[in-house]
């Protein structure tokens, strides 16, 4: 039968003791092993933190707007820094089900260029839903905001 605790002392009998001078570099190699670690661990985590829930701004819930192209803004709820940010603005018409708007944009702030609201007959009013959610570009979306309804009057036609 081999004596297994007799090959230990031999190996370890071959092997030049362990000094300060040999000692230092395994150290030093092993803590910047865990600085390594330690900083991939932390940008990894910070990769995957979700964008803040956009605040919606205006146009406020409640508003009866006269205008058939309303701007729309919002504010982020808590400092972005320099990251990339990209949000996804949703307006709709509830009681027809219709998307009007579904747009991407890099601002807190959008201006429709070629949109005009979908308007009733002269005096009616027709309600919009809108919301916005945010993502850090690439990244998974945040929740969306709280939904905010405003209304726009179409204008009595003159005669």
């Amino acid at each position: 039968m081999i004596d297994l605790h007799a090959r230990v002392r031999a190996a370890n009998s071959a092997k030049p003791p362990l000094t300060t001078s040999t000692a230092a570099p395994m150290v030093v190699a092993s803590f910047a092993l865990a600085l390594v670690l330690a900083a991939a661990v932390a940008s990894s985590a910070y990769a995957n933190e979700l964008a803040p829930v956009p605040i919606l701004g205006s146009p406020d819930s409640g508003a009866v707007l006269q205008t058939p192209a309303p701007s729309f803004e919002w504010t982020s709820s808590s400092d972005t820094g320099e990251q990339c940010v990209e949000y996804q603005l949703v307006v709709s018409i509830p009681r027809r089900q219709l998307t009007s708007i579904d747009i991407i944009v890099s601002e807190s702030r959008y201006v429709p260029d070629s949109w005009k609201a979908l308007l009733g007959t002269p005096g009616e009013s027709i309600d919009y839903d809108w919301r916005v959610r945010a993502r850090f570009c690439n990244e998974d979306w945040s929740a969306w905001s709280d939904e905010s309804r405003f209304s726009i009057e179409t204008p009595n036609s003159s005669s």
